[in-house]
């Protein structure tokens, strides 16, 4: 707002004159003043010298008839020049008061003669200001200031007296007169309280008279209708008044009414300067309309606290007034009004945020129309406007003669907006054009426009950065704007150094948002930089990334072609560029080649290589297939390209060569030192593609693409070593190379340390490494992405194709084994193998045997491997590991083939056993491979024992398992031998070896007669009797001995057949004593209808007294129960009772007898099995008779 005078910026106080003795008015005013700072509104006081006298009031008009009739008399033929008079404010503010404060001495001692000399000569004075400020409403104060005590010096009625006479003679009342004694000049005083409010009183009684008188003259020029911009004059006035009486209702509406006044009365304008008959120039409208829009957002903003009321009369304002452009010959000017515009709002907008911090947003379409920051860089918008218009039509970019400001003589328009008085200092020659345009025209040429630009750029981005802290959101593109807009301003100021710096901050913003049509522009303006700073180098980068791939589609054509044309001048010879270059001469021509990183932004040439494979063996030959495409606008030749390996020994050079043909995979003419001759020319847009052989070389394990340069040699030199050339590099060179990291041998395992195996462990699933993905080339590149696990397991982080696997020759071949049955423990088995030899062509192969576990000795018994022999099979030689140390050959295939071999094994015992088979050949590359494969061999027992015990104990199920029996009776172990070959057996005879003599037992076989087949899951059943009269723990019943022999298939290859002897271990019995020995008596038959006796007889085995409960547990409809069928029975020490239970069978036949139940008394135990049944036969009376 520093473009307004101060008096329109500032709040209006009510002005208060004071005049009189220095000496003791200004503490008066002090405690005035101290006193008015709880009111409103504020007093504004000026101290006077005593003979100041206030300007008169011009009459217009003679005093006669009425108002109507003198104001039509008055304009008549009234041509109006203006809206508002310059110092119209000024003159309120600062020069007309509303009270004027009279100050003068009083002393109570004054004799009769002093007093009335003193009287006359105040009355003198009083007269004389009365009579300046009659016609302005003005009410004078005298203030008598007495600072003797007159207690006692003289009676108080004279003082009186004298007052009132005083105020007879200035005809004037106790407010016009006033006497202060000392005592009453203190803080706080009832006096100084009632004078401040007197004085505020009449102040707002002026201003409140001052807004009539204007309104009773704009209500009768309202009937003319003819000088509305009178209306807008008198509006803006009472408005002004009611200003000082802080009247914000009133304020606004009559702002408000001067608003719409005068943008009729700028349409009116507008159309009467079409038809030759303007009045007031456009300029002084728009300063009148742009000072009553300040006022209207300013108290809208700070006074009602309506920010969407202040932005909606903004808008209006603008959209009154932004097509209003005036003369075209001073077109700037109203670009300079236009940016004033958003500028003050800007400063309103910044202002109200430093002192209420976030605004209101409520009602406004979007919150970022209360932001300072947009309404800064509008105005810097319309500021770049007028310096564009002012540069077209003053021609300031020019080195005209423009006549300086110091030739002129500048007065001040009369009329706010006016045209200033202007003449110059030496009027010869005479003058030939208006003083007043060649004074604003030499104004505008000495006007820096881009500084104040970028000003008001700054403070825009200053205010995102307050907005982006507070709101926490990013602004980059808004900020990104503004840095290109600041650099272009700069650029504009030939600020060469400070325009390239904001513009390589928004160039870095707009590619790493991508958003390369921004980018394109800076770069244009960045190249303009770079060409007035003469930097050869510069210019070089930047028009590369105007060439760039990713600027083909922002970039016309024609600029790229120019841009291209001049890149090359450039690099050659930049004197050729003229300008700022040729004034440097030779320094500007760099004397060494310049690296290009080829990042996203420089990217001229699109460069991809690959291998041919993902893995290669050492002394194979792998290629490297390289395109190479070029974004040139134009045809260009490369000097050579250089292609850098991880190892040194692959680098390779392909030079320039015009008639050289191109080169492929097959057709490549290899030099020495990896060099090659290719044509590099390459056309608009145009691509190359060749391969590269290789000769695979041991080394690193890995072989890694890592960048490539293309030369551009300066034609000037004497020898190409010589010349400086433009290298292009790729990014990947920037890079470490990559290195193979040892794999951890907890991940060989597939584990993770401290994490466990099962199934919730992370390393349950081991992932599939590269060499087990590189078993099958073809699998691996059909099915999965091989480079991906290798960069998993190797931590690498290369591109597809770009790292190839350098590794020995890997063995191609697959080892499988055919046999499927298991070996049976002590018989001699053929294991069948299958050799296929896929990739790989087999020569010179052979193979080794290992077992785990290693038999214990070299004896035939503990053997394992065996082969033929004339004599029949014999074991294989041991080494001390006791492994077979003898090496097998096989037969020659070629690839793609097969082969079958066979082994003979033989275990002793029922178990796992690991067998390892390590083959060695020689391919046809004449590398040794080694392959080793583990199978493992289960060997199972041909037969298993299963039986149980009858009868059976009163254990519960898990219990039976453990082969309990009661000692004292006879137990019976019902066994069944179970076949578990797969293959059929032949049975030569079954035995039992008895191993305990604490027991007696009774062997009997069941029928199996002398060589019965059997075959998987056969059941051939066999019993023991057993008997202990004394109490045995876990005691073997001994070996079941079988004697077999496998029956002889096709497989066998001569084997001869082996009679096998098989030893089963039987389970151990247990044989515990019991409390009270139970036996019962059934008779084998009984007569239906006739009863028969039970005998039932208890045994006490222990010297105490036992209790036996006695109860029948399923009572059986089939028979007639009597006797003891519920009762306890009490046994002395080795006492022994027999009792018997009458039954009588119902039925026929073969009959069920009821359950019963004996158990101990004390501890519960059963003493019979409840699931033990005794069965009757019962017969007819006729058939027993």
């Amino acid at each position: 707002m520093e473009f307004f005078p101060t008096e329109l910026k500032k709040t209006p106080h009510p002005l208060i004159a004071a005049l009189g003795g220095t000496d003791y008015q200004a503490k008066i005013i002090s405690h005035i003043s101290a006193i008015n700072e709880d009111y409103v509104p504020k007093l504004h006081f000026t101290a006077l010298p005593v003979d100041h006298r206030f300007s008169a009031k011009k009459e217009l008009r003679e005093k006669h008839g009425t108002l109507l009739n003198q104001t039509q008399r008055d304009f008549e033929g009234y041509r109006v020049q203006g809206i508002l008079k310059s110092h119209w404010l000024k003159k309120h503010h600062d020069i007309l008061p509303s009270v004027v404060l009279f100050f003068e001495a009083f002393d109570p001692r004054w004799n009769q003669k002093d007093w009335l000399d003193q009287e006359a000569k105040l009355r003198a004075q009083v007269e004389s200001l009365r009579k300046t400020l009659s016609s302005r409403e003005c009410r004078v104060i005298l203030l008598l200031i007495q600072q003797l005590d007159d207690t006692g010096l003289t009676p108080s009625n004279i003082t009186e007296e004298r007052l009132s006479g005083l105020r007879k003679r200035l005809e004037t009342d106790s407010k016009g007169l006033i006497l202060l004694r000392s005592r009453d000049i203190t803080r706080g005083s009832q006096l100084l309280l009632k004078l401040e409010f007197m004085i505020r009183t009449f102040a707002l009684d002026y201003y409140k008279l001052q807004a009539k008188r204007v309104k009773r003259y704009r209500k009768v020029l309202n009937k003319f209708g003819t000088f509305q911009a009178i209306q807008v004059r008198h509006s803006f006035k009472i408005a002004h008044y009611y200003e000082f009486r802080r009247y914000t209702t009133k304020v606004l509406q009559h702002y408000e009414n001067a608003y719409r006044s005068i943008v009729s009365y700028s349409q009116k304008e507008v159309e009467a300067r079409v038809h030759g008959s303007a009045g007031i120039s456009l300029v002084q409208i728009k300063t009148m309309a742009e000072y009553i829009n300040f006022k209207l957002c300013y108290h809208l903003i700070f006074s009602t606290n309506n920010m969407k009321a202040a932005l909606d009369q903004f808008h209006r304002h603008i959209r009154a007034f932004l097509e209003l452009h005036g003369d075209p010959t001073c077109l700037y000017e109203h670009w300079k009004w236009v940016s004033r515009q958003y500028h003050l709002i800007a400063q309103l907008l910044s202002e109200a945020t430093s002192l209420r911090g976030t605004l209101s947003s409520s009602g406004l379409d979007s919150p970022v129309y209360k932001e300072p920051y947009l309404y800064y860089s509008v105005a810097a918008k319309y500021a770049t406007y007028r310096r564009k218009s002012a540069a077209k039509l003053l021609g300031l970019t020019a080195s005209t003669a423009a006549q300086p400001l110091n030739d002129f003589v500048v007065l001040s328009p009369t009329f706010v907006g006016g045209d200033p008085i202007v003449s110059l200092v030496n009027p010869n020659p005479p003058n030939t054009l208006n003083l007043v345009i060649k004074y604003r025209q030499a104004l505008e040429r000495s006007t820096p426009h881009a500084k104040q630009t970028i000003q008001l750029l700054e403070k825009a981005l200053h205010h995102v950065a307050v907005h982006v802290s507070e709101q926490k959101s990013s602004r980059n593109r808004l900020k990104t704007r503004l840095l290109v807009h600041i650099g272009s301003e700069n650029l504009a100021a030939q600020d060469y150094e400070r325009a390239r710096l904001e513009l390589d901050k928004a160039k870095a913003l707009y590619v790493t948002e991508h958003w390369w049509s921004l980018a394109a522009q800076v770069l244009k303006q960045l190249l303009i930089c770079s060409f007035h700073q003469a930097d050869t180098l510069g210019f070089i980068d930047i028009s590369l990334q105007l060439l760039s791939s990713v600027m083909k589609k922002h970039v016309l054509p024609k600029e790229r072609q120019y841009v291209q044309e001049k890149l090359f001048i450039a690099w050659e010879d930049a004197t050729k560029l003229r300008g700022p270059f040729a004034a440097r001469g030779l320094d500007c021509i760099p004397q060494q080649s310049h690296e290009v990183i080829l990042s996203l932004s420089h990217r001229v040439f699109d460069i991809s290589v690959k291998f041919s494979r993902v893995a290669a063996c050492i002394r194979e030959q792998a290629s490297v297939r390289v395109s190479i495409q070029s974004h040139f606008p134009g045809p260009i030749v490369l000097s050579k390209v250089t292609i850098f390996f991880s190892d040194a020994r692959y680098n390779t050079i392909v030079t320039h060569d015009e008639h050289a043909m191109e080169l492929s995979d097959r057709a490549a003419h290899l030099m020495e030192n990896a060099a090659f001759r290719l044509s590099l020319m390459f056309g608009s847009g145009a691509s190359k593609e060749f391969g590269i052989p290789l000769q695979i070389r041991k080394g690193e394990p890995i072989l890694q693409y890592l960048g490539m340069k293309i030369f551009i040699d300066r034609m000037r030199g004497s020898s190409s070593d010589e010349r400086p050339a433009l290298v292009f590099c790729t990014s990947d060179l920037m890079k470490q190379p990559v290195m193979l990291k040892a794999i951890k041998p907890y991940l060989l395992e597939g584990r993770v340390p401290l994490m466990g195996k099962g199934p919730g462990s992370p390393s349950f699933a081991r992932r599939k490494t590269f060499l087990d993905a590189a078993d099958s080339i073809d699998s691996v590149s059909a099915k999965t992405n091989s480079l991906s696990l290798f960069e998993k397991d190797y931590n690498l982080h290369i591109h597809h194709g770009q790292s190839l696997l350098v590794t020995s020759q890997r063995a191609r071949a697959k080892l499988e084994i055919i046999t499927s049955q298991p070996v049976l423990a002590g018989d001699f088995k053929v294991q069948e193998f299958v050799l296929r030899s896929n990739e790989d062509s087999i020569g010179e192969a052979f193979y080794t045997l290992k077992s785990d576990p290693a038999p214990e000795s070299d004896a035939f018994e503990d053997a394992f491997f065996f082969e033929m022999s004339s004599e029949g099979l014999r074991p294989l030689m041991l080494d001390a590991s006791c492994q077979p140390k003898e090496e097998f050959s096989l037969k020659d295939i070629g690839a793609f083939c097969e082969q079958r071999f066979r082994i003979v094994v033989r275990s002793t015992k029922a178990a796992i056993t690991n067998v390892s088979i390590q083959l060695t050949y020689l391919t046809k590359l004449r590398v040794v491979n080694k392959l080793e494969e583990h199978f493992p061999l289960t060997c199972l027992d041909p037969f298993k024992v299963d039986g149980v015990l009858h009868p059976h104990t009163s254990q519960s199920a898990p219990q039976r398992e453990q082969l309990e029996a009661v000692s004292g009776k006879q137990t019976t172990f019902l066994g069944a031998l179970v076949c578990q070959s797969a293959e059929p057996l032949g049975i030569k005879s079954i035995g039992c070896h008895k191993s305990s003599s604490c027991m007696e037992h009774t062997f009997i076989s069941g029928d199996c007669p002398a060589g019965e087949v059997v075959s998987s899951g056969d059941v051939r059943d066999f019993i023991l009797q057993l008997f202990s009269a004394d109490s045995v723990e876990d005691a073997p019943l001994g070996r079941l001995e079988v004697t077999w022999e496998r029956l002889k298939s096709d497989r066998d290859d001569g084997i001869p057949s082996n009679v096998v002897t098989t030893h089963l271990t039987l389970p151990a019995i247990s044989f515990c004593k019991v409390p009270v020995m139970v036996s019962i008596d059934v008779p084998q038959c009984a007569t239906m209808g006739l009863p028969v006796c039970l005998s039932l007889k208890l045994k006490n085995q222990e010297c105490k007294v036992q209790s036996v409960r006695v109860r029948t547990v399923q009572v059986s409809p089939d028979f007639l129960v009597e006797g003891r069928t519920n009762t306890v029975i009490d046994l002395l020490p080795w006492d022994d009772i027999c009792f018997q239970l009458s039954l009588t069978p119902l039925k026929l036949g073969p009959l069920r007898l009821p359950s019963l139940e004996l158990k101990l008394g004390a501890s519960d135990t059963a003493l019979l099995n409840s699931d033990e049944q005794f069965e009757l036969y019962v017969v007819p009376p006729a058939q027993m008779a």
